[in-house]
């Protein structure tokens, strides 16, 4: 599979796979990070605009897609709640009220000092749907 930038076509957008370092590894695979770092001054805001304007369709595209899903901080709270709150044997039988149990196929995180935005994805199946949707 290409893993070239499909989107924006310029850098800003970059498909990073998530490592052990990562608070969402390993419940999630795949990275997209939408960044805006423009080199002159007087373009940036307009740069930031665009990047965050495609951020808010892809955003609009997994929520469609996979169903509503939560901030990565978030997400995780959920996981660790669940993780203490019920048995490996419960949540593998499936003991887990729905209400819940976080979207399992992607979250996303808001753009943050140290982080751009950032849509988080399952695998591989997922990823392919990415690019099938803005590859074309």
């Amino acid at each position: 599979m290409d893993y070239s930038n499909p989107i924006l076509g310029t850098g800003d957008l970059e498909l990073k796979k998530c490592v052990r370092q990562w608070n969402a590894h390993p419940h999630f695979e795949w990275c997209w990070a939408f960044d805006s770092h423009s080199r002159g001054s007087d373009r940036r805001y307009i740069r930031e605009l665009e990047v965050e304007s495609k951020y808010k369709e892809v955003l609009q595209w997994c929520w469609e897609m996979f169903g509503p899903s939560i901030d990565l901080e978030i997400w995780l709270d959920c996981r660790r709640h669940i993780d203490n709150s019920f048995s490996r044997e419960q949540i593998k039988e499936g003991e887990v009220p729905q209400n819940l149990i976080p979207n399992k196929y992607w979250c996303y995180q808001a753009k943050r000092d140290m982080h751009p935005y950032r849509i988080y994805l399952k695998g591989q199946k997922e990823l392919s749907m990415f690019y099938l949707k803005f590859n074309s």
